[in-house]
Formats: C-alpha cells, sequence, structure tokens
C-alpha cells in the first residue's frame, strides 16, 4: 500500500512514519510539535479551531491556550516561518490556526528494512526548547544506559521525562551504529498498535501474523537504541516488547518514560524529581529566584507568551502564598501570576501551567 506524504517549500512531511525531511535529511521535532504540524498540514487552507487542536495534541492532558501558542511558536520557528518571505502558520483570532502554505500531497511506496551495510541515522526529535535545569541528571542517565540496557525513566506528567530521555539518547548517539529510534506512544488509541508504531519509527515492515517476533528478528543484529516514550497507558504491550527484543538483540538497548514503571524483566528505573524550587521567603528577590531552576523554566515559558515579561517581587511574594509556600508544589509548578502582580500589562493566560508548556 502506498504511503501519503506531504511536500511544502523545501520541506517533505510523512506522517506515517512520523517523520519531517527538510531538503531531504530528517528535521527533529518534538512528538507534540510534529502532530501539530501534522494536524495543520492534512487541512492545508482551512483554519482549524484551537480546541480541535488540543484535543488532538494533548489527548490525555488539560492544558489552555497558552501551551499551544508555545508550541505554534516553535514549530515556526524550526520550519522557518517569516524569514526570506516564507509564511507557514497563520493564526485566525479567536478561531485558531491555518497552514497557509501550498502543499502536494504526494503517494509512494513506504520504506523497508534497509539494505545490509546501509548507513542508518535514526529519527530522534530535536529540542524546540534549552533544557535547564537538567545536566546533572542527563549525565547520571547517560552513564546508567551505558550499564543497564533497560533504562525507564518515571515520573509525573509534565515533569520532563521527554526532555531529558531525548537529551541522553543525543548524548549518546554516536554509540549506536544502527540509529538512535524515537518512538512516540502519547496518542495510540490501542496497545495492540504498539509494534506497528515501532516498525514505523524503524522504516521496517512487518508480518501479520507475529509481529513482535519480527521486531526481535530484524533487530537480532543490529546495535541501536530505541526510546520508547509516554508508555503510561500501553504498559503492558510495551514491556512483552521490551523483554523479546532484549532476548533477542543482545546489541540494542531501549530508554523508556512512563508515569508509572513497566514492571518488565531487566527494567532499571530512574524516578526524576522536580526542579529545584527556593524556599518560602518573603524576601525573596527576582535575581534570588532566578538562580534556582523551576523559576528559570518559569521565567524562559513565560517570556515566549508575554513579550517584555520579567518577575517582579510582588509577583514572587503572591505567587509562594498563593500556593501557600513553595514546599507545597514540590511535584509540578503551578504558578498563575494575575495581571497586578507582573511588570507587564497582562499575565499568563488563566490556567497555564510549567507542566502544560514543557
Amino acid at each position: 500500500m502506498d504511503e501519503e506524504s506531504f511536500a511544502f517549500g523545501s520541506f517533505r512531511l510523512i506522517p506515517a512514519q512520523r517523520m519531517l525531511l527538510e531538503d531531504g535529511k530528517p528535521l527533529r521535532l518534538g512528538s507534540r510539535a510534529l502532530e501539530l504540524l501534522i494536524a495543520l498540514v492534512e487541512h492545508a487552507g482551512e483554519t482549524i479551531q484551537k480546541d480541535q487542536l488540543i484535543a488532538r495534541v494533548w489527548p490525555d492532558t488539560v492544558v489552555d491556550e497558552g501551551a499551544l501558542r508555545v508550541h505554534v511558536a516553535a514549530l515556526r520557528k524550526a520550519l522557518g516561518d517569516g524569514r526570506a518571505g516564507n509564511r507557514y502558520i497563520v493564526n485566525d483570532p479567536g478561531r485558531g490556526y491555518s497552514f497557509v502554505a501550498p502543499v502536494a500531497r504526494e503517494q509512494r511506496q513506504p520504506a523497508t528494512a534497509p539494505p545490509d551495510g546501509a548507513t542508518v541515522g535514526g529519527n530522534l526529535p530535536m529540542p524546540l526548547t534549552r533544557i535547564v535545569g537538567r545536566d546533572g541528571i542527563i549525565a547520571a542517565l547517560t552513564t546508567q544506559l551505558a550499564q543497564r540496557r533497560f533504562l525507564t525513566i518515571v515520573g509525573p506528567g509534565g515533569i520532563g521525562k521527554t526532555t531529558v530521555a531525548i537529551a541522553v539518547a543525543e548524548t549518546v548517539r554516536a554509540s549506536y551504529r544502527d540509529g538512535v529510534w524515537f518512538v512516540g506512544l502519547a496518542s495510540l488509541p490501542d496497545p495492540d498498535l504498539v509494534p506497528s508504531a515501532l516498525s514505523t519509527a524503524l522504516g521496517i515492515s512487518l508480518p501479520g501474523a507475529n509481529p513482535i517476533s519480527g521486531l526481535a528478528g530484524w533487530l537480532r543484529d543490529k546495535r541501536a537504541l530505541i526510546v520508547l516514550d509516554s508508555c503510561e497507558h500501553v504498559i503492558g504491550a510495551v514491556a512483552s516488547i521490551a523483554e523479546a527484543i532484549l532476548k533477542a538483540a543482545a546489541r540494542v538497548s531501549i530508554l523508556a518514560t512512563s508515569r508509572e514503571p513497566l514492571r518488565a524483566e531487566g527494567e532499571w528505573l530512574h524516578r526524576l524529581s522536580s526542579l529545584e524550587l527556593p524556599p518560602r521567603s518573603d524576601d525573596l528577590t527576582p535575581d534570588g529566584a532566578l538562580q534556582y531552576s523551576a523559576v528559570q523554566l518559569f521565567n524562559e515559558r513565560a517570556l515566549a507568551i508575554i513579550d517584555g515579561f520579567a518577575l517582579a517581587t510582588k509577583m514572587l511574594l503572591r505567587s509562594s502564598r498563593f500556593v501557600t509556600g513553595w514546599t507545597g508544589c514540590r511535584s509540578r509548578l503551578n504558578w498563575q501570576p494575575h495581571a497586578s502582580t507582573c511588570s507587564v500589562s497582562r499575565g499568563l493566560p488563566r490556567g497555564s501551567t510549567i507542566a502544560s508548556l514543557s
């Protein structure tokens, strides 16, 4: 069966492989930014309502329009929207967004397994924002992954598991001659689709009768790292596939992210902690607060949404009291400054949280 792709400008989008190419080379995007692009391109020329985009990109998470705006801005930056007269994504005020560049739909044969000796680079997405406060964890997990073939990063939603996993995979990618492969599972509605998602990322065709055996067989002689992201709703399927692959392929490693352990044979866990927050204090200044990674991240996300945003002392005091002390939000920073507490004319959109913006 032919595979549909979309060509626009210097880009080619292949939804079935969850891949975006620029001048024939993979352009790494985060899973949510890629899902947003697919939704817009599939309906090029039409305005898609904001709530429809949010429901597609965050199917199991409650977020507001602020998160959508952040990802649209990051996607525009990745595409070079506005440079050299190129326009791709346009905002229809009060309604939604539209993909306005000319798009050519094409059909092509699906990718098959690369021939022996072929160079395989992988499909690791590129972070669209700076990683804050995770250097030590990334270094530690890089060392652990070299010693343990099956490592799962566990933590609550929005804490940064995907960001850390991608950074670790990027650090070690040179060690895997057959590539580092990212498999985003967040949007899968059915555990039975996990083998298909993995085969699509690898670019191979699997037998319908026993796809897990086919995956294990193809990977048997490979030296590769597979990143399985957002496994919490398909834990049983992921655990079975991971065990089968690791037993069959001695030089394949698996790095997974999940809100809870996979409870699979050979799995090692790392529970990701939240970013560092300052202690509760009425004497806390903006400069002092910015020495802490959680506040640094908040500040960067706020700057992405509000032109001219700046931390103010009144904001720090009011926000710390609102959450009954910094220690009350160690698991997730949920800071909601209002217009009266900001040094600009308006605050963050109602309900914006660092969890939804990251």
